[in-house]
């Protein structure tokens, strides 16, 4: 992944890429909020690599805002919106994306989300959201090994 990562295409880093920052509009899609998030893995920067922010709307998907839709998860309901927003970068942007890379980062930034979560939402509510947050990572490591099977049997 790391490899991958390097040799990828740079691009602007937004840092926190989620379903949130994506609108429907008259003109069509529409990008909110192009403002880099502190919590990245290098704050300092600006360009990086197509797969950090790729990696952080897979991360935002299988996470489920708001958590409290967990028991509403679907992980075959997931795999279809990833599927569609991967798709539709790679035909926006003529690269060819590796799955297993973008896994890796979402559990990267996963396990990011899990660290920061007591400073973000205290102490009482992050230890509440640490048997979610197992789930979702269960289903997401299992996805991230569904595709480093599959891409390496290619």
């Amino acid at each position: 992944a790391e490899r991958r990562m390097r040799d990828a295409p740079r691009s602007p880093f937004h840092g926190d890429f989620w379903q949130g920052n994506l609108w429907i509009g008259d003109e069509g899609l529409i990008v909110f909020d192009p403002i880099p998030n502190l919590h990245g893995p290098d704050v300092s920067a600006n360009i990086g690599s197509i797969y950090y922010d790729i990696g952080y709307m897979v991360f935002s998907l299988w996470a489920v805002y708001p958590a409290w839709l967990l028991p509403l998860h679907r992980a075959r309901w997931v795999r279809e919106l990833c599927a569609g927003f991967l798709a539709g970068y790679e035909e926006i942007s003529r690269q060819t994306l590796n799955r297993t890379t973008i896994h890796v980062l979402a559990l990267y930034w996963l396990d990011r989300y899990v660290e920061l979560m007591p400073q973000r939402l205290g102490w009482a509510v992050a230890t509440l959201r640490r048997p979610l947050i197992r789930t979702i990572r269960t289903r997401l490591l299992e996805e991230t090994r569904r595709w480093a099977i599959t891409e390496k049997a290619t």
